[in-house]
């Protein structure tokens, strides 16, 4: 289980820390003698797990967020992916990486073009004569890898 902080009004996550969840020992287990020892365990993982989210409470306090407009809880990994699916940071993230591959994808287009545009153009009788000259270079230092 992971614990996150959201501010209410935006869906934004604040903040979500790994793990957390205390595994209770069951009852059987030896170290209880009765069962108010066990009640007293079983208290203590609770204010152990209470605190735990009052830490991501605290955090968001500190960044300036208000109680009232912040929600801390448990949750497990699809409901994180379901959190993040809807926190407006994370879907600008994810459109900022779209754009990115679409970018590169059309400097590689661009690459891969180059020098066919560059051979068509020096053909032309109107080709000018610093593009002629570009390809005649490139000749060459095609011709010491090759």
């Amino acid at each position: 289980m992971n614990r996150i902080s959201i501010l209410k009004a935006t869906k934004k996550i604040l903040e979500m820390q790994g793990g957390g969840i205390v595994d209770r020992l069951p009852r059987e287990n030896e170290q209880f003698k009765t069962d108010k020892d066990y009640q007293i365990y079983l208290a203590k993982c609770d204010a152990l797990e209470a605190m735990r989210l009052d830490t991501l409470k605290k955090n968001a306090i500190n960044a300036g967020y208000k109680e009232g407009d912040i929600e801390v809880k448990w949750v497990t990994e699809a409901e994180y992916e379901a959190a993040k699916a809807v926190d407006p940071n994370e879907i600008s993230r994810i459109a900022e990486q779209e754009v990115a591959k679409v970018k590169a994808k059309l400097a590689e287009l661009d690459l891969k073009s180059i020098r066919s545009i560059r051979e068509w153009l020096v053909k032309q009788a109107d080709a000018p004569e610093y593009l002629k000259t570009y390809d005649a270079q490139a000749v060459v230092e095609r011709k010491k890898i090759a």
